[in-house]
């Protein structure tokens, strides 16, 4: 969503230059703008961003971290091993895959959104039904549609690994037995050890994709530039592209949904698409809260 925002602020820069204009125009000094737009551009300072999950205490945990990686590239967690994370989040195409419609085992009914800053992020999925990056990390092991597995089986597959049961225990120690064990039934006490073990395993997924950040853009720079005035981070956005955000932040009030540093304000809004059309792909946020509260 970030990056969607960031090309809607580069067709704004695009927009404001009229062919009355000189195409090459001076740079904005931090002292020019008013303190009105100092004010909302701070807002999107990246510094302000934390992970928005305090459920998850492995987050800056070196081995989970190592452990999440292992876990995002292997095929071995899926039915058939036909599968990873990183079959659908390609690295080389932004983390997602390019795709109207992702297919992993079989097709399903949304694209693939990046998981670069998905760990800034209030809600998962399209249609919001997790509320944590971890309880996303699990969705896809149990969906026939992309791993096709089980939570028992998940674990079974690395305990048989070497080097993931290794892993495993470097961030949180052996595997129960009982996680694993085939007679675990719903409330038992092996359930419980089951539903904790494959916890961890959506938390090392969240440490990994927690390192996949990207705060650094020139739009980045220039708002800290001008948060600290510094005119060599001012000068890192082009001349045009700072009218443009003078526009995005004033006039064009597209801030009003286009807050904060991911240019978003984490909430679902009615865009005026037709209800009938939206529900042939799934029923949007209406799934997602009834997911939610299950």
């Amino acid at each position: 969503m970030r990056f969607i925002v960031l090309v809607g602020v580069a067709v704004l820069l695009l927009t404001s230059v009229t062919l009355s204009e000189p195409q090459v125009q001076a740079q904005v000094r931090s002292d020019e703008l008013t303190e009105t737009e100092v004010r909302r551009i701070v807002q999107h300072s990246a510094q302000a961003l934390v992970p928005a999950d305090d459920s998850n205490r492995y987050l800056n945990n070196p081995a989970a971290i190592e452990f999440g990686r292992a876990l995002f590239f292997t095929r071995q967690l899926s039915a058939g091993r036909a599968v990873s994370c990183a079959t659908c989040h390609e690295p080389t195409k932004a983390w997602q895959d390019g795709l109207n419609h992702t297919f992993a085992r079989r097709q399903v009914v949304r694209n693939t959104p990046t998981v670069v800053n998905a760990c800034f992020s209030r809600w998962q999925f399209w249609d919001g039904r997790a509320d944590t990056l971890w309880a996303q990390a699990l969705h896809p092991f149990e969906s026939a549609e992309e791993f096709s597995s089980s939570r028992a089986q998940v674990l079974r597959s690395i305990e048989q690994s070497d080097d993931l049961a290794s892993c495993y225990r470097s961030a949180f120690g052996e595997i129960p037995r009982a996680a694993i064990d085939s007679s675990a039934s719903h409330g038992s006490d092996n359930q419980m050890e089951l539903n904790r073990a494959f916890a961890n395993i959506g938390k090392a997924l969240a440490a990994f994709q927690c390192s996949l950040t990207s705060l650094n853009s020139p739009v980045d720079v220039f708002v800290e530039g001008v948060r600290t005035r510094d005119p060599q981070k001012v000068a890192a956005l082009p001349a045009e592209a700072q009218r443009g955000m003078r526009i995005f932040v004033g006039k064009g009030e597209c801030r009003t949904c286009h807050s904060g540093p991911l240019f978003s304000n984490q909430e679902f809004h009615d865009i005026g698409v037709d209800s009938n059309a939206a529900l042939r792909d799934g029923g949007g946020r209406y799934d997602g809260l009834r997911e939610l509260a299950k």
